[in-house]
């Protein structure tokens, strides 16, 4: 049976490889970021960890698709994902009940595994050590770690400003601070790039990371401090229960797309302290050294609601463990199995139907258009596409 792994980004890697590298030998396997060979490859099972199930829907009918997300962070984004897929990889039974509670669900179901890219934090089988930082960073003081998310009104690299760095290199000289750009960031925002590679360059204690698709978990474990903003890194980085800062972007009520206030990456804030401009951030970098332990409790208990007690960098095998039942069930697993093949055929045929239909539109929609002027023909046509619509 066919197994296809589509990278929507680069960075996806983290997510996707360690499953696929599970299962290669023993399935035809496919891993690309290139939709087209996603399609040409035929897959029975289709691993994604973004939202983009459309582009496959209609050219696929019939395939299950499994969704094993990249970010915690709402962004009114994780509802989509979710609805999308045909079963939704989480990280723990309350994370689960959550979405349900949201009205989030998946068209076969949840399956509780954990989240596969801190597999190798929580392993600690392939940690990035100190061996593989820059030799100018003082060995035996702290690392404050930032990372960034890429929304203009929700990141803070702007909030922050451009001499945040060259303050805490006076204040705290031994401080090593590595910058961990979102994948998105070095695209869409070169200017930032800019900033922090002249202040990389102005203080010795300071690493840029340029590779924005490098993997950022490589980087947790050095870290004993982060400093983020709504980025998924800080629930990743709840698992090591260190402490957090967080920049509150006060622009954050323009952004009308991923500003999702009742997410978890605002109502959680008291995970760590807040801070709304670089000025006040020696201050909490101070404050989270000689007092570590402060929001433990918040942070153990965020910990417990989004991993449960799957912290034993086992993931992808769980993952791994579904997709081969999907394939070959043993008798334990035939029922479930044979139920979400036959609901996958059901979707399959309706997946088609629909498909047809948008492309009916897409192919309409210059001939609407032309009928502006002839409303009651336009009416007509419109009320008979609905009812198609309907009747699939």
């Amino acid at each position: 049976m066919r197994i296809g792994f589509h990278l929507a980004y680069d960075f996806h890697h983290a997510m996707l490889n360690p499953i696929y590298a599970l299962l290669r030998e023993e399935f035809p396997c496919l891993i690309t970021t290139n939709a087209k060979s996603i399609i040409a490859f035929k897959p029975r099972i289709l691993v994604l960890a973004d939202a983009h199930y459309h582009y496959f829907r209609g050219k696929l009918p019939g395939t299950i698709i499994i969704w094993v997300r990249h970010g915690f962070s709402n962004k009114n984004h994780v509802s989509r994902c979710i609805t999308g897929s045909d079963f939704a990889c989480v990280s723990s039974p309350w994370m689960r009940d959550e979405y349900i509670r949201m009205g989030a669900r998946p068209r076969l179901g949840y399956w509780v595994t954990g989240f596969v890219p801190m597999d190798k934090v929580l392993s600690r089988n392939k940690l990035f050590t100190n061996a593989a930082l820059p030799k100018k960073f003082s060995r035996g003081t702290a690392t404050l770690l930032y990372a960034p998310t890429y929304n203009k009104y929700l990141s803070s690299a702007e909030a922050l400003g451009s001499q945040w760095i060259d303050a805490i290199a006076r204040a705290m000289p031994h401080i090593n601070v590595i910058i961990k750009p979102h994948p998105h960031i070095p695209t869409l925002f070169p200017q930032w790039m800019a900033m922090w590679r002249a202040a990389a360059r102005r203080n010795e204690q300071t690493l840029l990371v340029e590779d924005g698709n490098a993997d950022v978990y490589e980087y947790l474990s050095t870290a004993d401090i982060l400093l983020s903003d709504v980025s998924s890194v800080i629930f990743y980085f709840l698992a090591l229960n260190r402490p957090i800062i967080l920049v509150n972007n006060q622009h954050r009520f323009k952004e009308r797309g991923f500003f999702a206030p009742a997410g978890h990456e605002w109502t959680w804030r008291d995970m760590g302290i807040q801070i709304d401009h670089g000025d006040e951030l020696p201050y909490a970098l101070r404050r989270c050294l000689r007092y570590p332990e402060e929001f433990s409790r918040q942070r153990a208990l965020y910990r417990k609601r989004i991993f449960g007690n799957l912290l034993d960098g086992r993931a992808a095998e769980r993952i791994a463990d579904r997709i081969r039942a999907l394939c070959n069930p043993g008798a334990r697993d035939k029922r479930w199995v044979s139920v979400s093949w036959n609901a996958a055929s059901d979707f399959g045929r309706l997946d088609k139907k629909r498909s047809l239909l948008l492309s009916m539109r897409a192919s309409l929609s210059p001939v609407a258009r032309s009928l502006r002027r002839y409303p009651r023909i336009l009416f007509m046509l419109k009320k008979l596409f609905i009812f198609s619509q309907v009747m699939v």
